[in-house]
């Protein structure tokens, strides 16, 4: 994305939301990107998930689904970009991936605080 939007002219990276590369002249290299990177973070999730302690399951195993939400979401925004049917999927799948992941963070912080003191 840093690179595409070096070679966007107009595009501000304080001012334009990453999802606008997505939209335009070469709009389907962010959005293969997207594409590309949601199924980098489903295989992430299924690592991050053999990786956890089990004996603290259930938050950390709905915290791994979180992510998978997460990965679910960036891959619909590089399918439904957002000039597609004004916008409207795009803006869901995009809301929910961005709650997914902070979900996501906050339940494996649940699951894996005082995993010190339990060792």
């Amino acid at each position: 994305m840093v690179v595409e939007s070096f070679l966007r002219p107009g595009y501000s990276q304080t001012h334009n939301f990453g999802s606008n590369l997505g939209v335009g002249p070469n709009r389907h290299n962010p959005n293969i990107n997207f594409i590309i990177f949601a199924v980098l973070v489903i295989v992430f999730s299924l690592g991050l998930r053999n990786g956890f302690p089990i004996s603290r399951g259930k938050a950390l195993k709905a915290g791994m689904w979180f992510v998978v939400i997460f990965s679910l979401g960036v891959l619909g925004a590089g399918v439904f970009p957002e000039d597609y049917l004004s916008q409207a999927p795009h803006n869901l799948v995009s809301a929910t991936s961005f709650v997914s992941i902070i979900l996501a963070q906050l339940f494996v912080w649940w699951g894996l605080k005082d995993a010190d003191n339990s060792v």
